[in-house]
């Protein structure tokens, strides 16, 4: 699959949940890509469309930790996971928001970016990709300018994309052995947290730089009590001793978990 967003000179693609500029010729850009393909995104996302509704002539995916949200023209999935029941192909767009970006990056093949010379406030940034191993640029394109406002329509190229398939969309703990099994003295609890998404994502961010993350829901009581109580989604992550720097670096970089709301 691909992405595509717009950014300023400093991976910066939003304040408040709204772009700060406007650029008509991004716009159709946007749209001449996306028309008459899927398109995935966030629930924020989406409420940040005109009348709040799915676009147009696409097929509108829309990620949401409430279970019992609907969108009238749109299909609502409550995990990245879920996401294997799509044929996830060429013709799907990622579009937004930061941290959705930010979980599907691995699997995408190609990153469709206006980069825009200029620079603004924002408060949600997209990784940089210049600066990741795997991630080259392969077009350019021309420097082009709207309202005194300099942009290339660039693309770049994924050389390692990730997988996504079906295994990736089961239950972790479908795929470990059971807890009195695995030996904790080998790994060491990195965070806790108290949303299914939320800690999701946290593991496909640190899946996607191949730090093994272990994760556990309440109904291993033993485990979940120390931090949940009586709460029935409490999960506790765990992560081999010696990534732990580099795992609590990873999930201390800018990320937008505005969008993990409901």
């Amino acid at each position: 699959m691909n992405l595509i967003v717009a950014t300023d000179k400093n991976w910066g693609i939003g304040k408040d949940g709204t772009m700060p500029w406007h650029i008509s010729a991004d716009l159709k850009y946007f749209k001449e890509k996306t028309v008459g393909k899927r398109v995935i995104m966030g629930r924020k996302t989406l409420l940040s469309f005109p009348k709040q509704k799915p676009l147009p002539n696409r097929e509108n995916v829309v990620i949401s930790t409430n279970p019992s949200y609907v969108v009238e023209g749109a299909q609502v999935v409550n995990s990245t996971y879920e996401l294997s029941r799509y044929d996830m192909g060429n013709d799907t767009f990622i579009i937004g928001g930061g941290s959705i970006y930010k979980a599907l990056l691995p699997y995408c093949k190609y990153a469709y970016i206006t980069k825009i010379e200029d620079e603004f406030e924002c408060d949600t940034y997209f990784p940089n990709l210049d600066e990741l191993e795997n991630w080259k640029m392969i077009d350019e394109g021309e420097l082009l300018n709207e309202n005194g406002i300099d942009f290339r329509f660039t693309v770049y190229e994924n050389s390692d994309v990730a997988a996504f398939a079906a295994e990736d969309a089961d239950d972790y703990n479908d795929n470990m052995p059971p807890i009195d099994e695995i030996d904790f003295n080998e790994f060491e609890l990195l965070c806790t947290v108290d949303d299914e998404f939320d800690a999701d994502v946290k593991i496909s961010l640190l899946r996607s730089c191949s730090i093994m993350a272990i994760k556990r829901y309440s109904s291993y009581s033993a485990v979940a009590k120390i931090y949940c109580g009586n709460s029935n989604l409490g999960v506790m992550i765990y992560v081999q001793k010696d990534k732990l720097d580099e795992a609590r670096e990873i999930l201390n970089a800018p990320f937008d978990e505005s969008e993990l709301g409901e």
